[in-house]
């Protein structure tokens, strides 16, 4: 082989390096896990300014380290304050697929995207023709990148698959009003060998417990960038294992313990015969102490007054009454009672994301699929709350 081959032969390799052709699709890939794309933007239209004067390439070194199995740079300068320059920034600092988001609606768009450094471009739908999201796609793939195609409803998911979208995003938000609705993905009918993203509403591992087995992935941008720790955030986002409720907290040192270690719920009893009742007031005193990372539940019996509810996230009604009495249910909550031997007979396709509770201890956990679990006196010693136990528990419900 003579010294021009040579050069054009390994310039071929270098070039089939380069394209790192299909990586973002890889790396979000699996309904059997929900994968996270980590967003870096500056702004929006309905959050104003996000990050004033940060460093782009610590935040996604952050996502890197901290989960996240790819990153998204929103580039769009006037309203989302951003530019081509962030890409390049992020590309240099992370190893992770990027996908560019802006409002593509020029081929000149994909080709300097390439050029940029993105792994992945985004192909809004709702701004292009049919013959422009076939064209923009497979100039997108050529170059060797994936393409996500973003729909809001089922007619621009038809016209999408119909141009040959692999990867599907669908945006809660609709762009025309902005009002977010995370339902939007979940009635849309996507085939399962296209890979499915949710886009935008995302707050908690609540949200992306809820997705999981319909979606591949999650969008989400704002809520890790106004998070206090954004590497826990994406931490808690990232995490594949049923949501936890530690119920009956009595104390400061225990709620603090259970928001430290990762705890998703805790909560609060407030029936007065119960060994584990809490007044009120103290209550109140222990969650003014807490962060948005820990969701609190008030406990009650049918009979009590629930105005005092209005301090917590959610609330929950023990007792035998009619679910018809119930205007909004979040959660259906299976307890097995104690002193009752038997076992819950849920369907694979029960239809809701529901909590299992009844004597559980951190043995019982190790292989439980479900949405969440309710654990009291499976985590106490002598009638009260065990840090260890707890602990025990959260780390056999993550094996």
């Amino acid at each position: 082989m003579d010294i021009l081959s040579t050069i054009v032969a390994y310039k071929k390799i270098g070039l089939q390096n380069s394209s790192r052709r299909g990586c973002f699709r890889d790396a979000i890939s699996g309904k059997d896990r929900v994968s996270l794309i980590a967003e870096i933007k500056n702004a929006s239209p309905s959050e104003g300014v996000i990050c004033d004067d940060v460093d782009h390439c610590e935040i996604a070194s952050v996502y890197e380290y901290s989960g996240a199995s790819a990153i998204s740079v929103v580039t769009e300068e006037k309203f989302f304050g951003g530019s081509l320059d962030m890409l390049r920034e992020v590309r240099f600092a992370t190893k992770l697929p990027i996908l560019r988001k802006d409002f593509i609606i020029d081929q000149l768009q994909i080709y300097e995207s390439k050029i940029a450094g993105a792994d992945a471009i985004l192909l809004i739908a709702a701004i292009l023709d049919d013959e422009q999201l076939r064209c923009f796609r497979e100039i997108a793939e050529g170059l060797g990148m994936d393409v996500l195609c973003e729909v809001h409803d089922a007619c621009e998911l038809e016209r999408s698959l119909r141009s040959g979208a692999r990867i599907i995003g669908i945006n809660n938000r609709d762009l025309r009003t902005f009002s977010v609705d995370i339902e939007t993905t979940l009635s849309l009918r996507v085939p399962n060998d296209v890979v499915l993203v949710s886009e935008s509403g995302i707050r908690d591992a609540i949200d992306v417990r809820r997705l999981k087995g319909t979606v591949d992935a999650v969008l989400v941008g704002t809520a890790i960038l106004k998070a206090d720790k954004m590497a826990d955030k994406v931490r808690d986002l990232s995490r594949d294992r049923p949501l936890l409720k530690v119920c009956g907290v009595q104390d400061m040192e225990t709620a603090r313990f259970c928001e430290d270690i990762g705890v998703d719920f805790i909560g609060f009893n407030f029936y007065k015969e119960s060994p584990r009742y809490i007044p009120p007031a103290k209550a109140r005193e222990i969650i003014k102490h807490l962060g948005d990372g820990i969701k609190t539940v008030a406990v009650f019996v049918p009979e009590e007054d629930f105005s005092i509810a209005r301090d917590f996230d959610y609330i929950q009604i023990h007792g035998a009454k009619p679910v018809i009495r119930c205007g909004v249910l979040e959660f259906p909550l299976f307890d097995l009672q104690k002193g009752v031997s038997g076992k819950i007979d849920l369907d694979s396709d029960f239809p809701y994301p529901c909590f299992v509770a009844g004597g559980l201890t951190a043995n019982d956990v190790r292989y439980l699929n479900v949405f969440a679990v309710d654990v009291a006196r499976g985590v106490e010693t002598n009638g009260k709350k065990d840090l260890k136990k707890i602990a025990k528990f959260l780390k056999n419900l993550s094996l």
